[in-house]
C-alpha cells in the first residue's frame, strides 16, 4: 500500500518466485537423496537487477 500511495511498485518479483521454486526444486531433491542440494538458477536479467 505504502509503494501504492508513492506511485511505485513494491512487493515480490517473478524472479523471487522462480528463485522460491528453485530453492523447494533443491529441498525436495535433498529429502530424496540425503544430500546437499546447490540451488541452481540462471543468470538473473538486467530488469531484476
Amino acid at each position: 500500500m505504502d509503494a501504492a500511495r508513492r506511485g511505485e511498485i513494491g512487493g515480490p518479483t517473478a524472479w523471487d518466485g522462480y528463485a522460491t521454486a528453485a530453492c523447494c526444486e533443491a529441498g525436495v531433491e535433498a529429502q530424496k537423496s540425503g544430500e546437499k542440494v546447490s540451488v541452481q538458477l540462471n543468470t538473473k536479467p538486467e530488469l531484476y537487477k
